[in-house]
C-alpha cells in the first residue's frame, strides 16, 4: 500500500495558506485516541493518491504510519484547487 508523506506543521490559522503558494496543503490528523495534528502534505502526490483510490490511505508522519479515511476536503470555490484536507483515523479493535 502506498503512503502519503506529512510533515507536522509549524503555522496554523489563517497564515497557513502561505503553504498553499508553496504546493503544500494544510491537513489534520485527528481521530479517537489520538492527539490532533497540524500537518502540511504535498499537492501533487496528494492529487496522485486521490486520482488512485477511494480507500484508506496510509498516512506517514515522521516514523509513525496511520491508517486513515479522508473526512473532508475543502477547495476553493472558484479555481476548485483544495486548501485543506481532514484525515481521521477510525479507532482499532
Amino acid at each position: 500500500m502506498e503512503a502519503l508523506e506529512a510533515i507536522k506543521r509549524k503555522i496554523a490559522g489563517k497564515k497557513a495558506k502561505t503553504l498553499l503558494k508553496e504546493g503544500k496543503i494544510p491537513a489534520v490528523l485527528y481521530g479517537p485516541g489520538i492527539k490532533n495534528l497540524n500537518l502540511e502534505v504535498d499537492e501533487k502526490e496528494l492529487e496522485k493518491i486521490l486520482r488512485r483510490k477511494n480507500s484508506p490511505i496510509v498516512l506517514r508522519v515522521e516514523d509513525n504510519d496511520y491508517q486513515v479515511l479522508i473526512k473532508e476536503i475543502q477547495r476553493d470555490p472558484i479555481k476548485g484547487k483544495i486548501i485543506h484536507i481532514d484525515f481521521y483515523k477510525p479507532a482499532q479493535k
